[in-house]
């Protein structure tokens, strides 16, 4: 399943109802859970050990100002193709806003 994530928030509940070989995708406010530098770079880090993909949109981090470089480990950025791609790989997919 690949879940759709706009706020930060979601992520404190998330890591109990994802399973492996989900994937997540960080959307607008919850981009800046993604951060090495952040504490809520602990939800992120939380998913990668469940063995979770997570994913950032390289357009906004461009809008953003923020580098690849500033993510948590294994946070990985795609371009709109590879959110596509995401979205057909998975079965289904969930909106946390």
């Amino acid at each position: 399943m690949l879940h759709l994530v706009s706020q930060p928030a979601a992520l404190e509940l998330l890591p109990q109802r994802i399973m492996a070989g989900d994937a997540v995708l960080l959307q607008r406010a919850a981009l800046w859970a993604a951060l090495a530098a952040r504490a809520e770079a602990a939800g992120v880090n939380a998913l990668i050990a469940k063995q979770v993909q997570v994913y950032v949109l390289q357009e906004w981090l461009t809008v953003n100002g923020v580098t690849a470089e500033q993510l948590a480990a294994k946070v990985q950025v795609i371009d709109y193709p590879g959110m596509v791609t995401l979205t057909e790989r998975h079965a289904g997919n969930a909106a946390w806003n």
